[in-house]
């Protein structure tokens, strides 16, 4: 099949085939130097259609019917660099997700990644823990957004058709459950935000394996102040030195069952990382009795819980005769929610890799 733009004498998009749900690709492509492969296109071509835009055999419908998730276009060539291109045709505009393709990203988005009224792009979110606080919270989010809550799995559920069915996931559920998100979200080649805390060095190493073929962000908080409040611990940690003390006290609401907090650790370990040493050889936490001097460049952890606290995080520099504290105070879950929707938006056309927050947003 071939798309023309019907302001160009010559197609421009060449679609090489056409596959189902659960296919793969029966060839390997041969690209001339000129052509451009592209990961994916969803097409709407039942409104707004030109009769002649569409040229092709009708044995999956394509002139009748819009195509969507079931007739996904897994393999796209330009036949001259897209690059060169200074607008999108006007059947394509719609529904023209914001490719992060350098060549192409005019013209193509993964699977049904729309554009909504006002050129805003929408998306299917898919989350995994989607009756948790977290989850309820983000469905909450979503409703502000033009993006749509796709489907939700928790124990039990079929993970695996949520990851086929939506453009991005984001897990909010317990450390059991993320081989499965994980495996899904391979499975399909869907990006995956990672919110759950209380990992283990297994579910890290998991997380890496996946980056090799999906992208994703795994952070123990989405909230955008906190993202820039571990940057600046960062610099903070690199100009002070070794001489400044490091302690990282935390709060949070009666419920949650982990200590140090996700975030606290995710601070700890920017003053680790600044300081080129590992958290986990020079943390202390669980003071009680006599528990001896301070170590010397030892970062510190506090936790405390009461209360609905959603979550409060100092970071104190104690150095001789001054201190300097940075704070951050989250007084409502949504934060987190509305920089989670942020950060798994962000990943939809990204190449496989293990991003972070600071890329989200570009520190």
């Amino acid at each position: 099949m071939h798309v023309q733009d019907v302001s160009r004498s010559a197609a421009f998009v060449k679609i090489v085939d056409i596959l189902g749900h659960q296919q793969q690709f029966p060839v390997e492509l041969a690209l001339e130097p000129s052509q451009r492969p592209m990961r994916g296109v969803w097409l709407d071509l039942g409104q707004g259609r030109a009769a002649h835009v569409v040229e092709g055999k009708n044995a999956v419908r394509i002139a009748g019917e819009p195509l969507g998730r079931g007739h996904i276009l897994n393999s796209v060539l330009f036949p001259q660099p897209a690059g060169i291109a200074k607008r999108i045709n006007s059947t394509f505009s719609r529904y023209a997700g914001s490719c992060q393709d350098d060549d192409g990203r005019e013209f193509c988005h993964d699977r049904h990644f729309k554009q909504a009224d006002g050129g805003v792009a929408m998306a299917n979110f898919g989350i995994v823990g989607h009756e948790g606080r977290m989850g309820r919270a983000i469905i909450a989010a979503l409703a502000d957004t033009t993006h749509d809550y796709g489907a939700g799995a928790d124990a039990g559920g079929d993970i695996d058709a949520v990851a086929r069915q939506c453009d991005v996931l984001v897990d909010f559920s317990a450390p059991g459950a993320l081989e499965a998100t994980l495996a899904a979200a391979e499975a399909a080649r869907t990006p995956v935000l990672i919110g759950t805390t209380g990992l283990e060095p297994s579910h890290f190493e998991a997380i890496e394996r996946a980056a090799g073929t999906i992208a994703l962000i795994q952070t123990g908080n989405t909230s955008l102040g906190i993202t820039l409040l571990a940057h600046l611990v960062r610099e903070a940690a690199a100009r002070l030195g070794p001489d400044w003390d490091v302690e990282v006290l935390e709060m949070h609401h009666r419920h949650k069952v982990d200590a140090p907090s996700g975030t606290a650790k995710l601070l700890g370990e920017a003053a680790a990382e600044a300081r080129g040493i590992a958290l986990a050889e020079n943390s202390e936490s669980g003071r009680d009795g006599h528990s001896g001097a301070r170590a010397k460049g030892a970062i510190g952890f506090a936790a405390l819980r009461g209360g609905t606290v959603a979550g409060d995080h100092s970071v104190i520099f104690a150095g001789t005769e001054e201190s300097l504290t940075l704070s951050h105070s989250a007084q409502d879950r949504t934060i987190f929610a509305r920089g989670a929707v942020q950060g798994a938006q962000w990943l939809i056309g990204k190449s496989p890799g293990r991003y972070t927050m600071n890329d989200v947003l570009g520190i």
